[in-house]
């Protein structure tokens, strides 16, 4: 309807809404830059486990500094085999 309509484009205006946008526009981006490094390393020290850890990490929203969690680290370690590197090796 005609009010709803109004509605939407007046909140559209409001400074909430904008701020919020551009916060989310920000970590979209972060996101993408992070997905592109762990992407774009490589090396012979850097293993296919690391690179595939950062990805999945990276596209569910888990920060990598996580990694340096006791508990997860040993976890991961445990089930997966192979040893979780630091976030600052990633």
């Amino acid at each position: 309807t005609a009010g709803k309509k109004f509605q939407v484009q007046q909140h559209l205006k409001t400074s909430k809404h904008i701020r919020l946008e551009a916060v989310k526009s920000n970590s979209a981006q972060k996101e993408q830059q992070l997905l592109l490094a762990c992407s774009s390393k490589s090396g012979p020290d850097r293993s296919q486990f690391n690179a595939d850890l950062c990805k999945a990490f990276v596209s569910a929203d888990i920060p990598l500094h996580k990694l340096n969690n006791k508990c997860l680290k040993s976890f991961l370690e445990q089930y997966t085999g192979k040893k979780v590197p630091d976030e600052s090796t990633l």
